[in-house]
Parts: structure tokens; C-alpha cells; sequence
């Protein structure tokens, strides 16, 4: 079967991502097999990249009940490695991982319009006024929440390896939050907020 797949290594592609701002782009990571976020909802026309940060090899291969069909197959992604798709069609993509679907290592990606894109966010989790970015030093943001939530703020650097996480307890409304750029290296960084039912990644780099 002929694979139309785009894989290369984890830094390039970021790299390319942040300096050429062409597409949205949202990221999944393989972590202790499973996808993380497991369902993500993006906009037409957003690339979404798998990042591998197990020890092991994995795929993303659309279709249910851990048989492809036949919309993409990323082939074996290895540690540290990534998979790269553009979704440019509305619809419901149920995928899995070839060697891991038994034990449950299935996602969902949600393609809508931009409309409904914002009518999710204003009802659940909103990020607000991200930066700056690049900066010298701290980036601030603004998150607003529906209802009181437990959030964890995770960062990954380039090649997807967690450098930094943090949980906090946010009231409903608009919670300010300073990433500390003093307590990372100089460098391109992925930013991961997860509360329990929502997921925004963005993307920061810091100057040394």
C-alpha cells in the first residue's frame, strides 16, 4: 500500500513551524502509550503533529477497531521522532496505534469551521493575550474559565522531552499566569494547558 506520509526529525520540523507561520498547527504526543490529548478539536486546514516520547515505536494510522482505512498511515514512528498531516476537511478522524490499539492507544481528532472553534472555547477554557513571543525573558498569559478548574502547565522542548510542569487551581473568570523565562535555556519551547476536559498547545521561544 503506498503511504502519502511527511515524517522528519522532531526539531526541524518545529523550527520550521515556528519561523514560517504558514499553517495552524497543533501537536499529540505518544506518552506511556497513549495519545495525548486522546480527542483534540482544531479548525479546517490546521497541521497536527504526533511527537513520540516513549522508548518505543508507535503509529498513527486512521480508522477504528484497530484496522486502517486507508485515509493515512504514518508507518513506525520512532523515539524522539514525528509524524506531521494537514486535516483540510471537515469530519470526525478516529486513529490508533497499530502496536498498542489493543491495550486502548486510540485517539480522535475533530475537524470544524472556525465559528465552532470559538463557540468551544468561550464555553470551556480561552487563552488570552500569550506572550510575548519570542521573549527575553518571562511569558505571560491570560486564561479564562468557564467553571474553577485544576490545570497543569506542562513545557517540552524541541525534541518533545518535558523540562517543565506546574499544577494549578484556577477560579472561573480570567487567571493571569508568568512562565519564568529565567528558569529556561535560550530556545524554542511547546506549551501544553490542560484542564480536565480542555487542551491549548502554543508555541514560545526564549533568548538566552
Amino acid at each position: 500500500m503506498k503511504r502519502n506520509i511527511i515524517t522528519i526529525g522532531t526539531t526541524a520540523l518545529l523550527c520550521l513551524a515556528f519561523f514560517t507561520g504558514q499553517a495552524q498547527t497543533d501537536t499529540v504526543f505518544m506518552e506511556d502509550n497513549e495519545f495525548i490529548p486522546e480527542v483534540i478539536q482544531v479548525e479546517i486546514g490546521t497541521e497536527i503533529t504526533w511527537v513520540n516520547n516513549d522508548a518505543v515505536l508507535h503509529t498513527s494510522e486512521s480508522g477504528t477497531e484497530c484496522t486502517n482505512d486507508g485515509n493515512w498511515d504514518s508507518g513506525d514512528i520512532e523515539s524522539g521522532e514525528s509524524f506531521t498531516r494537514i486535516f483540510s476537511f471537515e469530519g470526525t478522524y478516529p486513529y490508533f496505534c497499530v502496536y498498542h490499539c489493543e491495550i486502548g492507544m486510540t485517539g480522535t481528532i475533530n475537524v470544524v469551521n472556525s465559528t465552532e472553534i470559538d463557540e468551544q472555547r468561550s464555553s470551556g477554557m480561552m487563552l488570552k493575550d500569550f506572550g510575548p513571543v519570542p521573549s527575553h525573558d518571562d511569558v505571560r498569559f491570560t486564561l479564562e474559565l468557564s467553571k474553577p478548574s485544576t490545570v497543569e502547565i506542562s513545557l517540552f522542548n524541541l525534541r518533545g522531552v518535558k523540562v517543565m510542569t506546574e499544577t494549578r487551581q484556577f477560579e472561573a473568570g480570567e487567571n493571569n499566569h508568568i512562565i519564568d523565562g529565567d528558569l529556561l535555556e535560550g530556545g524554542g519551547y511547546i506549551v501544553r494547558i490542560q484542564s480536565e476536559n480542555d487542551v491549548i498547545v502554543r508555541k514560545m521561544i526564549i533568548y538566552s
